[in-house]
């Protein structure tokens, strides 16, 4: 756009080019598409992408699915994992998606990864806060096994 309107106020192409930086080649073919096509054909045009594979209806049914939780939807434990998920889409709605993109997926939703804790559910709190720190004691690395010593330079 800056260079047809330096172009309008009589610039040369190889001024043009100088001052925007870009190859003369450029500025060339920026002016032949606007003395053609009109300024609008220099306007960005963006990409759309592939279409999505879930409606608008269907993602907001599966994130209320989510939501309820995977007993709801016939799992054994409260636990979703992304294998869960994509056999609960392919089930539910007949669409497959790889695994490793349901995490833009879920993101989009509104979801997000969450680590399960290291501490087991059934524990008490008192064995979290003392036994574990001497179950972390005795799970240290202990001494290299024997033979022959290490060189060094």
């Amino acid at each position: 756009m800056r260079a047809v309107d330096l172009a309008e106020q009589g610039w040369s192409p190889d001024e043009i080019a100088e001052v925007l930086d870009r190859s003369l080649r450029s500025v060339q073919k920026w002016l032949k598409a606007a003395r053609e096509q009109g300024v609008q054909a220099l306007q960005a045009k963006p990409h759309a992408g592939a279409t999505p594979k879930l409606t608008v209806e269907q993602r907001e049914d599966l994130q209320r699915r989510l939501l309820a939780g995977a007993q709801a939807a016939g799992f054994d434990t409260e636990l979703w994992t992304r294998p869960r998920i994509w056999q609960m889409i392919q089930d539910v709605y007949g669409v497959t998606y790889h695994v490793c993109y349901l995490s833009d997926l879920l993101r989009d939703l509104g979801f997000s990864c969450q680590k399960p804790g290291c501490v087991p559910a059934n524990a008490t709190r008192k064995w979290s806060a003392a036994g574990w720190r001497e179950t972390g004691r005795a799970l240290k690395k202990g001494p290299a096994t024997p033979g022959p010593p290490r060189l060094r330079r």
